[in-house]
């Protein structure tokens, strides 16, 4: 099954940080997050300071007007440091997944 993937990536702050998951879900542009529904990654150190992951996310997903190529992806890290676990603020973003679309877009 085909996929799009989108890199994201974390830079510690801190040579105490130990481990870095990134929690995340799709919704429709009008849906509200609900994250029982989430997906979690870990991100492993890619040098000294950076993590990255790719997510592979879908082409579609349905929305109230059936199937869509246009969401949001909701997501936050949860960070472990020196024995104790913190969360990022929550991201949000626009994917578009289909090409067409995507070059309507500005700029």
């Amino acid at each position: 099954m085909s996929s799009y993937q989108i890199e994201k990536s974390f830079r510690d702050y801190s040579s105490e940080i130990e481990a870095v998951n990134i929690h995340y879900l799709v919704v429709a542009e009008d849906g509200v997050p609900d994250w029982s529904q989430r997906h979690t990654l870990y991100l492993p150190r890619t040098d000294d300071e950076t993590r990255r992951i790719t997510l592979n996310l879908p082409l579609s997903i349905e929305s109230a007007n059936g199937p869509t190529t246009r969401y949001l992806l909701h997501y936050y890290f949860e960070i472990f440091q020196g024995g104790d676990r913190s969360y990022s603020p929550q991201f949000t973003e626009q994917v578009i997944t289909d090409l067409e679309d995507r070059s309507k877009l500005p700029g």
